[in-house]
């Protein structure tokens, strides 16, 4: 499996990359519901908690995987992680899995208005994905050699007619133009209408960094 370099969130520190709904090692793409029984994989996940308050992580809408041992928890939060598949808890509900390193990712702010003048360029790859009522962006832009702070901001209520019309906001705080490089970035966009136990289309725009406005579709469906 090949490795990147990826600036974890918002200049959080560099970790290898991952894949939402679990990319395995051999690159071979993950189908929801198929059996992943002693596999290792890098994944992004939802660490959540259970009303019993076992710590578990929601692999894609339908799987669970939960850790052996202690996994840091003070609220649900989007994570990269590599795993090691152990063994089903029981079958279509869960797997036991060995957790070899977690990295949690920066989760950036949903608003109502934002400002952004700056363009970044969304990877199409299994990083960037709507899941479990998270939007995961996979993302470059131009960062500077000093640690300056960017603001990725994710703006709803743009159209009255469509509550599932985002907008991606860029504020790179001045930071200079030095290296093009990749970073993650989640957005819990749960409080969005219900949209029940139907899927949504849900569209993103945003500006790239060439100064072209882009559109991605999604489809979506509120968390449960």
């Amino acid at each position: 499996m090949k490795t990147r370099t990826i600036i974890c969130g918002v200049l959080l520190g560099v970790v290898l990359a991952g894949c939402s709904k679990s990319a395995m090692m051999d690159n071979a793409a993950y189908n929801p519901g198929e059996d992943i029984f002693g596999r290792e994989t890098d994944a992004i996940v939802t660490v959540k908690k259970s009303p019993t308050d076992t710590v578990f992580f929601q692999l894609d809408e339908e799987t669970r995987l939960f850790p052996l041992g202690t996994v840091e928890y003070s609220g649900m939060y989007r994570a990269m992680c590599h795993l090691y598949i152990c063994k089903d808890v029981q079958p279509g509900y869960g797997y036991v899995t060995d957790v070899r390193w977690i990295e949690p990712l920066e989760q950036g702010p949903v608003v109502s208005s934002a400002t952004g003048p700056d363009g970044l360029d969304i990877e199409d790859d299994w990083m960037t994905c709507v899941e479990d009522g998270w939007l995961t962006l996979h993302y470059s832009s131009w960062w500077g050699s000093n640690a300056v702070r960017h603001t990725v901001s994710l703006v709803t209520g743009t159209d009255a007619s469509d509550p599932y019309l985002l907008e991606l906001r860029h504020d790179a705080g001045g930071d200079r133009q030095e290296k093009y490089a990749d970073a993650l970035i989640a957005f819990d966009i749960n409080s969005l209408p219900d949209t029940g136990d139907e899927y949504k289309t849900l569209t993103l725009k945003w500006k790239d960094t060439e100064g072209a406005s882009k559109t991605r579709q999604f489809e979506f469906r509120s968390r449960k």
